[in-house]
């Protein structure tokens, strides 16, 4: 009876353990998706979470070194019981110790348990990726923000005057517009999985670029506009396509080949330039698109589409008709049912008007305060 009694005692203790672990992985998740907090502030609130899933909680204290600074709360000592672990983000070392800070009395069991010394190595990897992406949101904000860069987002003129701008080669221009396509309204661009050896540059027309579900519950990254590039990541990558584009107007479509493309590229710094920009400010707006998908409720990602294609897509608040409602839907990541009864409650909140296909934004202050507060 006494050997069952201590066998119950043990599976409780550790389960009691796990607990605190997952408790613990849980609020480092929730604190590391604040990327306006100072980062002093993030490492304080981690060194309050971290000790509460050890064993000897009360006198378990921990110490965060980012950048050769070490961060930790009022009543951190450091001792010879210790516990780290290290990572790297963007060449700058990131470490985390915990320490007791009182002699440990051990009852047949390690100071620091296997499952312990596992959490801090994830846990310090959540915090260098953090660190990471928090980084890569500052430099594309920052980047967003310039003037230069804000005058480029909307090109105006057609395509060879847009090219011409960039000091091509008449010889250039030719490779890159030799091949034309032209698409109707609803046809498909390219398709998700399919070989690609063109790079296709969009001159006319609406697209838009989704993910393919098995469920017939498309997930839309981005809407192209003209002269965006279809395809620019495969350039250096895989040679198929990530993702599947199709027409919400008549396009037009240009095909480039992938060589002939590096080889301007490389002679070309101007146009290199230009491309690298569009493809920073594209991959900004899939960080926006995640966060905003990953942390917001159905109203914030609602305010956050409309928003985006009244802005930076038709460049006034009236959403025209070729966006429909199951593409604003796509576009959230919410089913159709859903979309239409909060268009629905945006105008019973005065917020939007519906005006047969299109949507006309007319309380733009509020539809930005609704996408704030998620």
């Amino acid at each position: 009876m006494p050997i069952e009694t201590n066998n119950i005692k043990t599976v409780l203790h550790s389960l009691n353990e796990r607990t605190k672990e997952l408790n613990c992985l849980y609020l480092v998740d929730e604190i590391l998706q604040d990327f306006n907090l100072p980062l002093e502030s993030v490492f304080s609130k981690l060194n309050e979470i971290i000790p509460k899933s050890m064993q000897y909680v009360d006198i378990c204290r921990t110490c965060i070194i980012y950048d050769n600074k070490e961060y930790v709360n009022e009543t951190f000592k450091k001792t010879e019981l210790k516990l780290s672990a290290q990572s790297f983000s963007d060449g700058k070392k990131i470490e985390v110790c915990v320490y007791y800070i009182k002699p440990v009395k051990i009852e047949h069991r390690t100071i620091f348990l296997s499952e312990e010394h596992k959490l801090i190595n994830t846990v310090t990897e959540k915090i260098a990726r953090y660190i990471e992406y928090r980084q890569l949101r500052e430099t594309l904000n920052k980047k967003m923000a310039s003037p230069e860069t804000k005058s480029d987002i909307i090109p105006t003129g057609n395509l060879e005057t847009w090219l011409k701008s960039f000091s091509l080669s008449p010889d250039n221009i030719q490779q890159i517009t030799r091949v034309k396509i032209i698409f109707r309204k609803g046809e498909t661009i390219c398709k998700q999985g399919a070989l690609t050896n063109h790079i296709m540059l969009l001159s006319e027309g609406l697209t838009k670029i989704y993910l393919e579900s098995s469920h017939d519950r498309n997930f839309i990254i981005k809407i192209a506009k003209p002269f965006d590039f279809i395809g620019l990541s495969s350039l250096y990558s895989e040679n198929t396509y990530t993702f599947s584009a199709s027409a919400l107007v008549p396009c037009s479509v240009y095909l480039v080949e992938k060589e002939t493309l590096k080889n301007i590229f490389f002679k070309n710094p101007d146009f290199a330039y230009q491309a690298m920009k569009w493809f920073s400010q594209n991959f900004s707006l899939l960080l926006d698109k995640m966060s905003s998908v990953s942390n917001k409720q159905s109203l914030g990602r609602m305010s956050d589409v409309l928003l985006y294609l009244a802005k930076d897509i038709f460049s006034n608040n009236t959403i025209e008709g070729c966006i429909s409602r199951k593409d604003i839907a796509e576009l959230a990541g919410l089913s159709t049912e859903s979309a239409v009864r909060i268009l629905s409650d945006f105008k019973s909140d005065s917020i939007v008007t519906l005006n047969r296909n299109e949507i006309q934004i007319v309380n733009e202050e509020l539809l930005r305060t609704i996408s704030m507060s998620g």
